[in-house]
Order: structure tokens, then sequence, then C-alpha cells
């Protein structure tokens, strides 16, 4: 694909500056970039030979003086095509500048309708789930085009304008769903996990292209998904949520291939608790056309230690395996902050920041210290920081508990039984089943702790008497409000009973 990028800029700079790359490792992947006015039409830019040849040669000269990789160079200017070649072949339009500047020259210029897509990119306005407003006024201002692409989050491949905007709509529709639950933290987490994975990993086919199933928009919109289109939706509409939310990278040993997941900081009065959870929408989703997906959830809510079994198993390496061993620097040898390695100390000074909206020492100071160097601070502050280290440690290793687990789980199949019965089945022997296929249960009366732990009571011994009735009447008033709902709306819509 040949692309012309367009880069609006200031009359203070250089108006013939341009540059043409090829990229060798994107099959007929060729860019031609200008740093142009606004006030220079397309025609003049497309039909310009001279401006294109000069940006050639200038790429060629660049590269052959500051450039190292000779090979490159030297296959730069023998495979550099000409004008004609380039500009008869398929292209797209990139365009680049604020927002302003960017949707005037696309109407000035009726790029609209011409036959080439065309990609607008803001650099005044970084578009996402909150852009509500400016994508309404591109709908607005290009209702009926069919070429316009937008440069937006959870997007590397730009998509179409509608397509985005319904991307926006979709999510905003489960985010209003979700609030409107009136759900804790975790709640909130478990309802939308089981959205996203309520559906079959499909790998994209040959043509198709990776994007399709790991962008946003593509995944949301389309039938092709894998862990990072999973890990994407659900991390987007987290954060819409106001969960502090992130996808989280893992590198299979000896392989470019991968795998990705979530990682949430939660804090759930509620649940009284506290720490980060990783979540595998993918490893839990739909594998038959049943439901029975939603009978498991051995991959929610998880602390990256009991994530460490499978990860090995499958041969993957998490970004936050130095936690490991500084925990264990930290905590058993009774070292502190300025013992560890340098990867050690910059994962935790990232989640430090993820939880409090800053670092806990100078970020730079960091990446330039070797193993061997510690802090420049002093004793005191080294003190307060491995405080803050041991913070940080802490919730990172906070399990969820079997009884918060149940009562969460117990909570939410609630609420989706009262919307969707067939879907999400709701008796004491399915909570049972549940807890015992997402947890590794070992207590000699499993029963009796889990009803036990549904209406808080605690157990001094797993021979105490308990109304076991009491589950049953819960789930029975479940069901009678349900009844007493459909049967307003039927009379609402004046069905006969």
């Amino acid at each position: 694909m040949n692309v012309i990028q367009l880069n609006f800029i200031g009359n203070e700079y250089d108006m013939d500056e341009c540059r043409f790359t090829h990229d060798f490792n994107e099959e007929n992947y060729i860019e031609l970039e200008y740093y142009i006015d606004s006030n220079l039409k397309i025609e003049e830019i497309l039909n310009d030979k001279k401006r294109y040849d000069s940006a050639v040669e200038y790429s060629i000269a660049f590269n052959k003086e500051y450039m190292d990789d000779d090979i490159f160079t030297d296959d730069l200017e023998k495979n550099a095509i000409s004008y004609e070649e380039f500009i008869n072949n398929p292209y797209e339009i990139y365009l680049v500048g604020n927002k302003e500047t960017v949707i005037k020259y696309v109407k000035d210029n009726n790029l609209e309708n011409i036959d080439k897509n065309v990609v607008m990119s803001f650099n005044d306005e970084h578009i996402g789930m909150d852009s509500i407003d400016t994508m309404q006024l591109l709908m607005d201002t290009f209702k009926n085009s069919n070429n316009l692409y937008i440069n937006t989050e959870g997007n590397l491949k730009a998509p179409k304008l509608k397509d985005y905007y319904d991307t926006m709509t979709l999510v905003n529709n489960i985010v209003n769903e979700i609030n409107d639950l009136d759900l804790s933290p975790l709640e909130k987490l478990m309802y939308l996990y089981d959205k996203v994975r309520d559906r079959y990993y499909i790998l994209e086919s040959e043509g198709e292209g990776l994007r399709s199933s790991r962008d946003l928009t593509s995944t949301i919109l389309g039938e092709n998904i894998v862990c990072e289109g999973f890990a994407t939706i659900f991390n987007t509409i987290a954060e819409k949520l106001g969960l502090n939310s992130r996808p989280t990278s893992l590198d299979q040993v000896g392989s470019d291939i991968g795998h990705e997941r979530n990682m949430v900081y939660v804090e759930d009065k509620k649940y009284k608790y506290k720490g980060f959870l990783f979540f595998d929408p993918t490893w839990d989703c739909k594998r038959s056309d049943d439901d029975n997906h939603f009978n498991k959830y051995q991959y929610f809510g998880l602390t990256f230690n009991e994530f460490a079994m499978s990860n090995y198993n499958n041969q993957l390496i998490s970004e936050y395996n130095p936690i490991a061993t500084a925990s264990k620097k930290i905590n058993k040898e009774n070292k502190d902050f300025s013992d560890l390695s340098r990867e050690e100390k910059s994962t935790i000074n990232r989640l430090y920041r993820m939880l409090y909206d800053e670092y806990i020492c100078n970020f730079t100071q960091l990446m330039f210290e070797s193993k061997q160097v510690k802090l420049t601070s002093s004793e005191s502050d080294i003190k307060k920081i491995t405080i803050k280290c041991k913070d940080v440690i802490n919730k990172f290793t906070n399990k969820l508990s079997l009884n918060q687990f149940i009562k969460l789980l117990y909570n939410v199949r609630k609420k989706e039984y009262y919307i969707n019965p067939e879907k999400f089945p709701l008796s004491k022997e399915k909570i049972i089943e549940i807890v015992y296929n997402s947890r590794n249960i070992k207590e000699p009366d499993a029963e009796t702790k889990l009803i036990a732990a549904f209406f808080g009571q605690t157990l001094q011994t797993p021979e105490s008497i308990i109304d076991k009735s009491k589950i049953d009447k819960d789930i029975n008033r479940v069901k009678v409000a349900k009844t007493l709902r459909n049967v307003l709306e039927n009379k609402k819509q004046g069905r006969n009973l």
C-alpha cells in the first residue's frame, strides 16, 4: 500500500521539507511524507512530480549520511519507485494536524468524495471513548462519506468514521447498562467479564489482516477476536466504568507469539478488598454452542502468583515477573529498595504510579542506574521508599478470598438471572457448582461454608448447624421479582396472560 502523509505546519517551517520511505519489512508499503501549508491543494501535491522526486532524493541522501544500516540505504536507492509507478497504484491520504485544520482541508478539497481512503489524525485531541462531541461533529459534517477514517485509541489500523461511531455507541450502551445496576467495583468487573467472554475465539483468515482480530472496532463489530481483542474490549469498557485497568502482555519462550490479559487495581469497600487482580477473558471464553462457559471463572480475579502455574505451563513470561524476586528480597531477605535490580525498581515504580499517580522516586534515574549502583538517597529516604515498595508488593499479592468470591458470584448472578434467566440459571446447586469449577476448594464441608458465606455467618467448625433454607428463600425472592416484572411488562404491552 502507498501512503501520502500530509503534515500541516505553520509558516515558520520549510514548506518544501518532505521525505520518502520504503519499508521492506512490510510488503509494498511505501510512504511519501510532506510538511505543507494548509492552503496547498491536494491536486497540486498529487500532480507535482518534481516534489515527489525531491522527496526521494532527499531521503536517499539523508540515509546515506546518517543511517548506519547500509543494506537499508542501498535497497532504498535501488528500489525507489518512479513517480508514475507510485501515483498509478492504490494509496491512501493521511492527514495530520489540529482538528480544525484537518476538517477544513477535507471539506475544501472535497476529499470525502474521492476514490482514495483518507485517514484523519488530530494532534490537538486524542480520539477515544470520551470524544463524543468530536465524533458527532465529524458524523454531522461528513454524513455520506464512505472513505473517511479516523486515528483512534484501541485501533492500530484506523477505522472508518461510521464504524468508530458505532463502536462508541455500543461501548457506551454497555457502560450505561452496568452503571444502571448499582454494582460495586468487583461486581462491575464480573458482569463485564461475562459480557466480554461470551463469544468464540476466532483467528483472522488469510488475507483479512492481523488487526481484524485485535483492534477495538473490528473485534467489537465483527466476528474475529483473539487475546489482544478480548483484552482491548475489556480494558476500554473498564476504563469507561472508572476502573483502574491496564492490558498486560506476556511473551512465549523462544517464540514471537505472545498473549494478553488485563490487570485492574481494585478498591471495593463492599467486599473489603484492595489489590491488583488479573483477568483473562480469552481463557474463559465461549467454547461450545451452550452457555457452559458461565459455569466457571477459572481465570477471573486472580493474583499474579495464582496465574504463575498457568503461565509456566504455557511457557509465558509476564512483564511483572520482577515483582516476584523483588518481593522475596524485601519481605523474606529484609533488604531495602536500593538492593533491587533496575528491572525490579522500574516495575514497582510503574505500579506505584498506577496507584497514586506519582512515581516512588526519579524514574529517569532508575533507567540509567546499573544493577549494582544504589539510589543516591539518604538512609531515611531509602526507608520511606522501601515502605512504599512494601505497599505495592502487598497489594500485588493480595488474594480475593474464597468467601469474597462466593459472595461476589452470588450477588452478580442474581442480577444476571433477573435480566436473562435462561442464560444465567440461579440455584443453590448452580452456585456451588460454579465455585467448585472456579476455585480450588479443600474444605471437608464446602457446601456448609458456602451457604454461611452468603449470609455473612462465621463458622466455628464445619459441622456448625446452618439454616440452609435461607438461601432457597433468598433465591425464590429473586425469582418472584423476575416473574412480577414479566407480568408488568406484558400488561404494559397489552398482552393476554
